[in-house]
């Protein structure tokens, strides 16, 4: 076996990392508005935390004396709103910038979150819905 390919890792560490041209800065930044939307956790470290637990209460107190099953989909639902309310700050703030491009990708994020919450809503409202969604689990 050739050095080579024993340590394939060592020639590619070599090259050069990060963007290597200026227009693709620009592009790479509006990555992080993305995450605000879209991260996996729909808590970011500077929003309030009481207020985020008050929030999903409320979704719990609105949809209580569900099973598990239907806990999980309500979480889910309470995590897509708390999502949806930072839209209009994203949106306003890639208008500011003049990433044009960026915001029609947001506009579509928005979208599919909303779609996605009331395929949720509506599962939660169909019982038979629900049971076909605790078998996939």
């Amino acid at each position: 076996m050739t050095t080579r390919r024993i340590y394939p890792n060592n020639d590619d560490a070599q090259l050069p990392t990060g963007l290597l041209i200026a227009e693709g800065k620009p592009r790479s930044a509006r990555n992080a508005l993305r995450d605000r939307l879209m991260a996996k956790n729909p808590f970011l470290s500077e929003e309030d935390r009481e207020e985020y637990k008050r929030h999903c209460a409320s979704y719990f107190v609105r949809f209580a004396g569900r099973e598990e099953c239907a806990r999980d989909l309500v979480q889910r639902i309470a995590d897509i709103e708390w999502r949806l309310q930072r839209v209009s700050y994203l949106e306003s703030a890639l208008m500011e910038a003049g990433e044009f491009a960026a915001l029609a990708n947001i506009v579509m994020y928005h979208q599919r979150l909303q779609r996605t919450k009331y395929r949720g809503l509506g599962h939660l409202r169909n019982p038979l819905a629900l049971k076909d969604i605790k078998k996939n689990l």
